[in-house]
């Protein structure tokens, strides 16, 4: 008998990577699914529908959407969880589905951090019950080990779609980062960084995509008001164009992506940055900060990108360009993050689970 698979992910329709991932995760994976979105915005209006594939519930406009959350549960044989709710974990284990419990950032959802927050003693027990872990990086999977059976945990990456045929040469010093302007983040690490060491190149552009003031999903994405005006105090200092974009639409991000030789990320901690893996999938070169341990899981320093461990550490751009013509950076995530990849990892786990 087929299996049946619920996603479950926080905020769909913003700029949430985990919940996108499982969106895509889904489309490649031949089985009856769906994705349930716990939205976050404060709007009494916003996302409280439902359709074929998907159903969104709002529980700022009302706790009662909660109530949503068990029907739509009880469908299913397979709870996949992109990120601890504690309701829905409590449905979960009380019709006692069979739960995948996905960690999507390290210092939010890892086990560790999960026993810090609210109700933590609640959410350590539940974790219990969980069949399966999937843990992004190694970070991640040598903490949950120490508060569940480590055979209980199987590490896989995301994944992302490959774009078709190698992106045409680049050559100029044109430079991107994405992410919401939040200190997490780091942006006004990536801008110094870029100000030091390319904005001096002839033509030299740095592009920082993501969400500003003006878009609604700002303050929901861990927006930070004074933190985003550092960034643009930071931007005015440079020799070089610095565009705020704010929130693209995926095929202007794309287009971005196609004309940018290198991708500068200093984000403190994620899980694993499915931005990085879309920037080397375009073939832009990495040039990061450690990330918490999750940049080693993607760049071999060098080889297919750079680990920066300081904003001194500078990497030419001669570097940058060389690594871009060989195409190092894309065939390293056709080899081992190619979506269709990840699928296939994930198809087998539903058959068995």
């Amino acid at each position: 008998m087929e299996k049946s698979v619920l996603h479950i992910v926080f905020n769909l329709n913003s700029y949430s990577g985990a919940a996108l991932q499982a969106n895509e995760l889904r489309k490649h994976i031949n089985i009856p699914s769906k994705i349930l979105s716990i939205e976050s915005t404060s709007s009494r209006n916003a996302l409280n529908s439902s359709k074929e594939d998907c159903v969104q519930i709002n529980p700022k406009a009302s706790l009662l959407n909660y109530f949503k959350i068990m029907p739509e549960i009880s469908r299913y044989d397979i709870v996949h969880m992109h990120g601890f709710s504690l309701p829905a974990m409590l449905v979960a284990v009380f019709l006692r589905k069979k739960i995948i419990l996905k960690t999507t950032l390290f210092g939010d959802d890892d086990f560790f951090s999960l026993r810090k927050k609210r109700f933590g003693w609640l959410r350590g027990v539940l974790t219990r019950f969980v069949k399966l872990n999937i843990a992004l990086s190694e970070e991640i999977f040598k903490i949950n080990k120490e508060y569940i059976n480590q055979e209980k945990i199987i590490k896989i990456p995301n994944g992302v779609c490959l774009p078709p045929g190698l992106p045409g040469q680049k050559s100029k010093a044109i430079f991107c980062t994405v992410g919401v302007i939040s200190p997490r983040k780091g942006i006004s690490n990536t801008v110094k960084y870029f100000n030091e060491h390319y904005a001096n190149l002839p033509g030299a552009q740095l592009y920082v995509v993501g969400p500003r003031p003006a878009d609604k999903d700002f303050n929901l994405l861990e927006g930070n008001m004074q933190y985003y005006n550092e960034c643009l105090k930071i931007a005015k200092e440079s020799p070089a164009s610095v565009i705020f974009t704010g929130k693209l639409e995926k095929e202007d991000l794309k287009k971005i992506y196609e004309e940018s030789i290198g991708f500068i990320f200093f984000s403190e901690r994620e899980g694993m940055p499915n931005v990085l893996l879309e920037a080397m999938s375009y073939n832009c070169v990495p040039v990061t900060g450690p990330i918490s341990g999750a940049a080693m899981e993607i760049i071999d320093d060098k080889k297919n990108g750079f680990i920066v461990h300081s904003l001194n550490d500078k990497v030419s751009f001669e570097d940058i360009t060389a690594l871009s013509e060989s195409g190092a950076p894309q065939k390293k995530i056709a080899k081992f993050f190619d979506i269709k990849i990840v699928a296939k990892k994930y198809s087998k786990i539903y058959e068995n689970i």
